[in-house]
């Protein structure tokens, strides 16, 4: 193994790794049917119905097409979309084949939904390199396995990891190197923070926070009388 710059990291500086299905079941379709490939998919049943968007592809979102729209509004937006009902089986297989792929890597594997995983590489450095260039092997080791587009983010914590993944969609991999976690995070709108929902997110709004580097500056005791349990 070559030098690398994780190396020089102090011992057991945690490696997380976020991973991401780009569209998760719209892509599925497309790795089933390879003639979808590079085309505005939708997945969710007939523009007939009165069924909403369950996802679409990129190529489909570049026409404004967006998850819980109408289908029937969908194909306002792009009269040439191609409309799916989506495969629950496949998805589910497709999702075990990659949770094989990952546990190839590390057995640290933390499948958090159906569609994105945590990984830990904490430690692995000597074995599979450093964390960046391991992402890119797993992202494309994912890809000749399964045909699915993922995007990695890379950080020293979960919410860092799932942040950078943001930056690099679709299909990319970012990295927040150790010691630019604040100043990176801090940039973010509020509402990018796990539990920043709608109603939190316009009460924090109210009080002129938008941004989480503005957040910061909040005391934990006034969050905490505000929003109870979830301020903290």
């Amino acid at each position: 193994m070559l030098p690398h710059r994780d190396l020089a990291l102090a011992p057991r500086t945690r490696r997380i790794l976020h991973l991401d299905c780009d569209a998760f079941l719209a892509s599925v379709e497309q790795a089933l049917h390879p003639e979808l490939a590079d085309k505005p998919v939708v997945v969710g049943g007939s523009p007939r119905s009165r069924n909403l968007v369950m996802s679409c592809s990129y190529e489909a979102r570049a026409f404004g097409i967006r998850a819980g729209m109408h289908l029937s509004e969908a194909q306002r937006h792009c009269p040439r979309a191609i409309f799916r009902d989506g495969d629950a089986q496949a998805a589910n297989r497709l999702r075990e084949e990659t949770t094989r792929v990952l546990l190839g890597f590390t057995p640290a594997v933390e499948v958090a939904s159906i569609d994105d995983f945590y990984l830990d590489l904490t430690g692995s450095a000597r074995l599979l390199g450093a964390a960046f260039d391991a992402a890119a092997a797993i992202r494309a080791a994912v890809r000749a396995r399964t045909r699915l587009s993922l995007t990695i983010g890379v950080g020293t914590n979960r919410l860092v990891a799932r942040l950078a993944g943001k930056l690099a969609k679709p299909g990319g991999v970012a990295e927040v190197f150790p010691g630019g976690e604040r100043s990176f995070v801090g940039a973010f709108p509020i509402d990018h923070l796990p539990g920043v929902g709608h109603s939190i997110g316009a009460e924090l709004e109210r009080f002129g926070l938008r941004r989480v580097r503005e957040l910061t500056l909040v005391s934990r005791e006034v969050l905490y009388a505000t929003f109870g349990g979830a301020g903290l």
